[in-house]
């Protein structure tokens, strides 16, 4: 798990400091999946049931957690 963490994180942090405006908006597109789903619909469009709600639902918010703006914490652990 703490791969994947660190992989996702620099990766996105090497592309917040080239794109920040597409970055933005990534973290609007997977925060509005996240709200919609919520209510059993993706985008108010796709209706979403069951375990692919929960699994979207939950994907989201790891990708949210991990893209936010606290990443340079994974990138350099040695240097605390």
């Amino acid at each position: 798990m703490e791969f994947l963490i660190k992989f996702l994180a620099s990766f996105f942090s090497k592309f917040k400091a080239k794109n920040p405006a597409v970055a933005a908006v990534i973290m609007t597109v997977l925060s509005a999946a996240i709200a919609t789903v919520e209510s059993g619909q993706l985008f108010g469009a796709i209706p979403v049931t069951g375990w692919l709600q929960e699994g979207i639902k939950y994907v989201g918010i790891f990708l949210l957690a991990v893209t936010g703006s606290e990443t340079w914490q994974y990138l350099n652990p040695a240097k605390k």
